[in-house]
């Protein structure tokens, strides 16, 4: 790798109003010595990097001129780092690896934290007061440094819930808005109050979708208490009530023989569709009925099949209910490369398809999720998967799970 260093310091320098001799005397070393790094001929000595990436604002990485990719690449690192500390409560590993995030927040202000909230969240790191305290930390830089809303709000609604009773009441009126001043609730208002009714008429749908979305994938938020993780009766009575409806927005009739996809199924709620299917098929299995189980699977597994044989050159997806009525939605397929979160290879990418609703909202296809689910590896929702285990000798069962599997896509890796 090729090293910038002598003109990364002196574009930092210059963007300092700064001159040779006086960053020299910072440093107590020559101005000499200065020239002779900036030209290239010689390199500062390994001790002093860190001090002029400090008097520079920005990190070390940056300073030597580490390509894109190796920084992204360390990140990576660190978040499989953090998920490990965290899986085995290694909590100075946990708030370390936070503090390094943060303190080379020029190299990573760009990347994804997601899995870094997620991973504190399924493990519980949060309980731990050092690690809540860097996520603080962090969520404060992402706050106040980061030119990204979605990932703002991101942080905002995951330190919500991870927040401690000490502090959240201070969070939440430093962080909670009293009004949705979002660029599409002021559109709304403006094409209502100007009487442009074709516009507000688009307007309308994108917020109807959004809040029939929010109430689908929000019912086993609301309805989420410790009996509904342990009661599968519970969940199963949660679940019927969300799929009814999904049903009558739709202006279907619950057909128990086809209880996940009705008509179709391959709309702008198929993501919801699946999640409640297998949901709903491990709670029947569970409670001793077998064969509605294997009904649930059978149109949950061929709903899945039909979504990846999709062509790939599908753009978008439509709703048949009747308040939206010609409303599309974009979708594409995508290729992913596997990671150790979801357990797939690496050095392979798999097929997903996502679309995308109102105000930046996204979900996903992935297929090797509902796979980890019925092999017995939590891997996402509320369910508690071993509720699988009264039919899962079944061979009726292992051929269901055969077909997902066989919806797992794969490709090696390709070179950007």
């Amino acid at each position: 790798m090729k090293l910038n260093l002598g003109e990364n310091i002196r574009t930092c320098r210059r963007k300092m109003d700064m001159t040779q001799e006086q960053l020299a005397e910072r440093l107590g070393v020559s101005f000499q010595s200065v020239s002779r790094w900036e030209n290239g001929t010689t390199y500062p000595d390994m001790e002093l990097l860190p001090v002029l990436a400090g008097i520079f604002g920005v990190t070390t990485d940056m300073l030597l001129g580490v390509p894109d990719e190796k920084v992204e690449e360390r990140f990576t690192e660190l978040v499989s780092d953090f998920r490990a500390a965290a899986e085995v409560k290694d909590y100075t590993r946990t708030a370390s690896v936070l503090q390094e995030m943060r303190r080379d927040w020029d190299a990573y202000a760009g990347q994804d934290f997601f899995y870094v909230y997620n991973h504190a969240w399924v493990y519980k790191a949060f309980l731990d007061p050092g690690t809540l305290d860097a996520l603080r930390c962090l969520t404060e830089q992402i706050l106040q440094n980061s030119n990204n809303k979605e990932r703002k709000n991101y942080a905002i609604r995951e330190m919500g819930c991870m927040e401690d009773d000490a502090h959240i009441a201070a969070f939440l009126q430093e962080n909670a808005t009293e009004y949705d001043l979002s660029e599409h609730a002021l559109l709304r208002e403006r094409y209502r109050m100007r009487g442009q009714w074709d516009k507000l008429e688009d307007e309308r749908k994108r917020h109807l979708c959004l809040t029939l979305d929010n109430v689908l994938w929000s019912g086993p938020d609301l309805w989420q208490t410790d009996k509904m993780n342990k009661d599968p009766s519970y969940a199963l009575w949660q679940s019927s009530i969300t799929l009814q409806f999904l049903h009558q927005i739709n202006s279907e009739a619950f057909d128990p023989l086809r209880p996940i996809r009705g008509k179709n199924g391959i709309d702008i709620w198929v993501e919801a569709r699946l999640s409640m299917g297998f949901r709903r098929a491990a709670c029947l299995a569970v409670l001793g009925e077998a064969e509605e189980a294997y009904i649930t699977l059978e149109d949950t597994v061929s709903l899945l099949e039909a979504v990846m044989a999709l062509p790939d050159t599908i753009k978008e997806l439509t709703c048949t209910s009747p308040a939206l009525e010609d409303f599309t939605i974009p979708a594409e397929f995508y290729w992913m490369e596997g990671d150790t979160f979801t357990g797939a290879e690496k050095g392979v990418e798999e097929k997903h398809f996502q679309y995308h609703l109102a105000d930046g909202t996204c979900w996903w296809v992935i297929p090797r999720n509902y796979y980890c689910c019925m092999t017995d590896r939590r891997s996402w929702g509320y369910t508690d998967w071993t509720w699988f285990d009264p039919i899962r000798t079944d061979p009726r069962y292992q051929s269901y799970v055969d077909r997902v599997r066989a919806c797992i896509i794969t490709r090696p890796k390709q070179d950007s």
